[in-house]
């Protein structure tokens, strides 16, 4: 395999995440206003995700080889994908009053959590895949 395919498959992953958090944290402005506890949550968000992201790549890569890591990530991340909202439903946007991080920090693990945290995960990953085949 070329290295070139490592190479765009890890810029591809890292682009996404670096377009996909303010797009997210611009969706609660209109709701919660551009206060620094909203981007904060979001932050907090984003930094656990990528976090929670580096130990599923660290665990898969650990434990299993090189191909069966392949197959496991890659359905895993199709089937995120196939599940991920392509909106906030109504009943989303309506914070609980009080406490706006933790509906922020609840939200966003329900809609996007599982799709960012293997995303996070696919850099580490194919660098795992491209030492393993020695590219």
């Amino acid at each position: 395999m070329s290295p070139l395919i490592f190479t765009l498959g890890a810029l591809v992953g890292s682009g996404l995440l670096f377009l996909i958090q303010p797009l997210v944290t611009k969706l609660f402005l209109p709701v919660l206003g551009g206060s620094p506890a909203v981007w904060s949550a979001c932050a907090v968000f984003f930094q656990s995700a990528l976090l929670a992201g580096y130990g599923y790549a660290h665990l898969l890569s650990r434990r299993l080889g090189a191909r069966r890591q392949a197959l496991i990530h890659t359905g895993l991340l199709l089937l995120a994908v196939a599940f991920l909202p392509t909106r906030l439903g109504a009943r989303t946007l309506s914070p609980d009053g009080a406490h706006p991080v933790l509906w922020i920090l609840l939200v966003l693990t329900r809609t996007l959590g599982p799709t960012l945290v293997l995303l996070c995960a696919t850099g580490p990953l194919l660098q795992s895949w491209a030492a393993a085949l020695g590219r």
